[in-house]
């Protein structure tokens, strides 16, 4: 038994199973071919998860503004709709929904500090809002954006005077 680093057990059944289980299994009557005389029974662990995958999808980035910012945020680097590249991990069963982007939130958060500077971007990490049935999706490693913040655009009305 010296030389010996691992004892199998008797083989587990897995069929139909969907969640972790543990159970209790004998161990094998033989070791390296010789015969052992074994009654102990051994508690097995077994974890069972879905496969996870990554996903690379196009989702709209919503811009939350702070409460009185006196400013407006884009994204320069995104398409029509905000929309950019962000890729998505979790279970492949959930990220093969084709309604996937619809259903989780993809947003930056805009600071007070982030004032208007010509021609200069700010970096904007991208958080992800996913709901309850969803937790198990996240954003596959550190996404950022780029953020120009301008004066806000005021529309100037002509007033005459007569009318």
């Amino acid at each position: 038994l010296e030389m010996v680093d691992s004892i199998p057990t008797e083989p587990l059944n897995i069929e139909g199973r969907s969640s972790s289980f543990s159970s209790d299994y004998s161990l094998v009557k033989t070791l390296q071919g010789k015969p052992v005389e074994v009654d102990t029974k051994v508690r097995v662990r077994v974890d069972i998860r879905p496969v996870e995958t990554v996903k690379t999808l196009k989702m709209p980035v919503k811009i939350n503004m702070p409460p009185g910012y006196n400013y407006e945020a884009l994204l320069p680097r995104a398409t029509e709709g905000n929309i950019v590249e962000l890729s998505l991990k979790g279970p492949e069963f959930l990220l093969n929904d084709p309604n996937i982007a619809e259903k989780v939130m993809a947003f930056v958060n805009v600071s007070k500090e982030m004032l208007p500077r010509p021609g200069i971007y700010y970096s904007a990490k991208v958080y992800l809002f996913v709901p309850p049935e969803l937790r198990e999706i996240k954003l596959a490693g550190e996404h950022a954006v780029d953020l120009e913040i301008r004066e806000r655009k005021t529309e100037k009305r002509k007033e005459t005077e007569g009318q």
